[in-house]
């Protein structure tokens, strides 16, 4: 419920699809004003969509990387996915690329190590976590992870639960 008045933010060195992927993966939040509030945010921090890809492939896309987001042990490949959306794979790829500045496949491990890092916090044990997020076993699960984050899965987890609440 609060207003946001045209000019609060005036300028940001963000590059636009690094804020355009923010605005999409906040926007399950309502505009007071209604509308679709992916495009209300772009609106406010003066981005728009890509222009050199057509809404329909732009609105598949992001629709697609909201399925992914939530079903993160979801491995079918990029040609996969495109024939269900019933478009090119490289279609696909520049889309992914305009929106989020990356690769599909640097954003789906993204979104899995986001995962894990939730679902060991949660007390699944790291083979548990593999298979919930997507990886053959739990040893290239470990491998992934130690290579985001540069500690094991067991270690990542006894730092972050042994922490005494304040």
């Amino acid at each position: 419920g609060i207003e946001v008045g045209a000019g609060v933010i005036a300028h940001t060195d963000a590059d636009a699809p690094l804020v355009r992927l923010a605005a999409w993966a906040y926007a399950d939040a309502e505009p007071v004003t209604g509308g679709d509030p992916r495009i209300v945010l772009q609106t406010l921090l003066g981005l728009g969509e890509p222009d050199d890809i057509p809404t329909p492939i732009v609105d598949a896309t992001y629709a697609l990387l909201g399925r992914l987001a939530e079903q993160p042990e979801d491995s079918r490949s990029a040609a996969e996915l495109a024939a269900q959306l019933g478009m090119a794979p490289s279609a696909l790829r520049d889309a992914v690329e305009a929106l989020t500045g990356t690769t599909l496949a640097t954003w789906r491990a993204r979104t899995r190590m986001s995962w894990a890092r939730r679902l060991l916090r949660d007390g699944l044990h790291a083979s548990e976590v593999a298979d919930r997020v997507g990886y053959a076993d739990a040893a290239a699960f470990s491998r992934a992870f130690r290579r985001a984050h540069g500690d094991s899965p067991s270690h990542f987890l006894r730092a972050h639960t042994s922490r005494t609440p304040l």
